[in-house]
């Protein structure tokens, strides 16, 4: 179905586009800028919204979402994103003196 290949390349866009917004924001860390931990905390949160995105439409697009819908997945992947950003929260914190550029 094209409708399968275009929600593939319209995700990969996505992922690209969120690949150079990564690579940007790891030069704002390198730089210790003063926003670039909330920029970091940014990628990880688009990330979680596309992925959920996604993970949703793929399988409405292949008229499947009945049977095949795996919210678990989804579940699991928004919990292991939080996680992460959670843990990452208290890393920053501690180093919050350090981004003030």
């Amino acid at each position: 179905s094209s409708r399968w290949i275009w929600c593939n390349i319209i995700y990969g866009l996505f992922c690209i586009i969120l690949a150079v917004i990564a690579i940007i924001v790891r030069m704002y860390m390198a730089k210790f800028k003063k926003n670039a931990v909330k920029m970091y905390y940014g990628i990880f949160i688009l990330n979680i919204i596309g992925l959920t995105i996604y993970s949703i439409l793929l399988p409405i697009v292949l008229d499947s979402y009945v049977i095949d819908m795996d919210y678990s997945s989804i579940a699991n992947n928004t919990v292991i994103g939080v996680a992460y950003i959670a843990s990452n929260i208290k890393y920053f914190k501690k180093r919050a003196y350090m981004f003030v550029n």
